[in-house]
């Protein structure tokens, strides 16, 4: 192809340097001319290594289109950084690794077209970073004199994962977060086995996206609201098509979903849609099996005991019928080691720390070996006591950190509300204490207190408009639904990994205050994830 131009996308990291000049070392030129993408900021002294390469001559133009991100909804991003807690938290912490990371914060203020007041939780991961996003934002926007921003400058809250150490283990029982701790969503794809209009088994993997108006109604949805909702969505359908007439009142009205799924399956015009309808059939009968098999009810009712310190009727819990809950499960031998430890780890966390010779006793109980018992000690990277010489239920708990409240009208499985979503709307309402997250600057004099007051029309240019929702306009389900939005945008950011019930938290503060919300962090937690980063911390 040397008559030809070349186009490289590529990172802006050192190998990908060495693998375009390998293309060049020696031999004929391969191509006529080459342009030369980056995903962020090509460092200088990658640049200069560029021009002294054979093929600097044949360079046509270089861009950096800081798109260094991953865009997983309209409303959320994630660095793709699965070891950030190993990085950021370990031992042996990398500092090249928190400098990668300020420079893909700036790359998504860039391209969000923002200059933000940036706020950071008061610890050290969090004010260090959010230190050094600001150091990269200034040095950006000095060197482009003429990038327009936002007229009204948006909030960044920097976190860290030391922010909440209870949601990342607790159960969430939304369709997504259950989806993804439950059964695994690699990518977002879903293995859907089903049985076809000819009868046959068929597998095939779909990607649960925002273009699938069903999962963008129900993904935050509890899993016993999902249920009815998809007999009733699949029965309003039925009874709208030209199909139902030829079926019979009785086939229209079944509301069991085995039943409704032979019945959709009868009307192969409408093929995409009942697949749809199929797809979320499915699911939703795996998960609430899942829910039984698994007897998750107990589980979830003592996490919650753990977490919010109350009954649902407000009652405080006993220490001694706590411990007992805690030593039955512990010597359950159906249970796995896995649900075993998830649920050591939250009373742990939860009562601020044990002492060693009660711990010792519940790990032995629970039949655990050094590689739990390590995982437990490794909480300690993470603020959390472990170790602690006190007794008292619940007296300790979090008192240095913000604590996640109650839904007042929440199932007795899922009360517990996360940190990140209390602090959010404390940011978003004006509210959020500047001593308990300041600002790295001085923000301007109209954005002093934290954001302006929800209300009047949107100041944004068009130009900051999300890139990725801006693509997907015409097919996002979850357009329809989205409230009018005003005011600066708040972005969340949590270092170490962000968890479903946080970016359903998210959804929740956007439509209810009607401002812009972006929540993100360095990866996408599930607990089985967060625990074995968690073990594998100071290795």
């Amino acid at each position: 192809l040397p008559h030809y131009p070349a186009l490289y996308f590529l990172a802006p990291t050192e190998g990908s340097i060495d693998l375009v000049i390998q293309d060049w070392a020696s031999g004929p030129t391969p191509y006529h001319s080459v342009h030369l993408f980056f995903t962020n900021r090509l460092p200088d002294v990658l640049m200069e290594k560029l021009g002294k390469s054979r093929c600097a001559k044949y360079i046509q133009s270089i861009k950096e289109l800081y798109l260094d991100f991953l865009c997983l909804e309209a409303s959320v991003f994630s660095l793709g950084m699965e070891k950030s807690l190993y990085h950021l938290f370990g031992p042996r912490r990398a500092e090249g690794e928190r400098d990668a990371l300020a420079t893909k914060l700036m790359a998504v203020c860039v391209t969000m077209g923002e200059h933000p007041t940036i706020r950071h939780q008061n610890c050290e991961v969090a004010a260090g970073l959010a230190r050094l996003v600001q150091e990269k934002l200034d040095a950006y926007h000095k060197a482009n004199p003429n990038y327009k921003c936002t007229e009204q400058p948006a909030t960044f809250l920097i976190l860290d994962r030391t922010v909440d150490m209870l949601a990342p283990l607790l159960h969430e029982f939304t369709y997504q977060a259950m989806l993804h701790d439950l059964v695994g969503l690699p990518d977002n794809k879903y293995t859907h086995t089903f049985e076809n209009s000819a009868g046959a088994q068929v597998t095939k993997q779909v990607l649960l996206e925002e273009a699938d108006p069903l999962w963008c109604e129900f993904r935050h949805k509890h899993i016993s609201e999902v249920l009815p909702e998809v007999r009733a969505s699949l029965q309003t359908f039925m009874e709208s098509s030209r199909s139902v007439s030829s079926m019979g009142k009785d086939k229209a009205k079944q509301t069991d979903i085995k039943q409704m799924a032979e019945a959709v399956r009868a009307m192969p015009q409408y093929q995409e849609k009942i697949n749809r309808f199929s797809l979320h059939i499915g699911i939703s009968q795996k998960l609430m099996e899942l829910f039984k098999g698994k007897r998750l009810e107990q589980l979830a009712y003592i996490e919650q005991l753990m977490a919010t310190c109350e009954h649902p009727d407000g009652s405080k819990p006993s220490e001694k019928d706590l411990r007992k809950d805690m030593e039955r499960h512990l010597k359950d031998t159906s249970l796995s080691n896995d649900s075993k430890l998830r649920l050591l780890l939250l009373y742990i966390v939860s009562q601020g720390g044990l002492k060693e010779a009660h711990r010792a006793e519940l790990l032995k109980m629970a039949n655990f070996g050094p590689r739990e018992e390590q995982t437990v000690n490794n909480l300690n990277h993470l603020n959390v006591t472990v170790d602690c010489k006190q007794v008292g239920l619940f007296s300790r708990v979090r008192k240095k950190k913000p604590r996640g409240a109650m839904k007042d009208d929440a199932y007795d499985v899922s009360r517990f509300v996360p940190a990140v979503k209390c602090i959010a709307e404390a940011e978003v309402q004006g509210k959020l204490s500047l001593s308990d997250f300041p600002c790295v600057k001085e923000p301007p004099a109209s954005n002093a207190t934290s954001t302006s007051k929800p209300g009047g029309t949107s100041l944004r240019t068009k130009k900051a408009d999300p890139l990725w929702v801006a693509s997907r306009a015409s097919s996002s389900a979850s357009e329809d639904a989205m409230p009018r939005l005003s005011g600066p945008r708040v972005f969340i950011f949590i270092a170490g990994g962000v968890t479903f019930s946080e970016v359903r938290s998210a959804y929740e503060l956007m439509h209810e205050h009607k401002r812009e919300v972006i929540i993100g962090g360095t990866n996408m937690l599930v607990p089985q994830s967060f625990m074995e980063s968690l073990t594998t911390l100071s290795e």
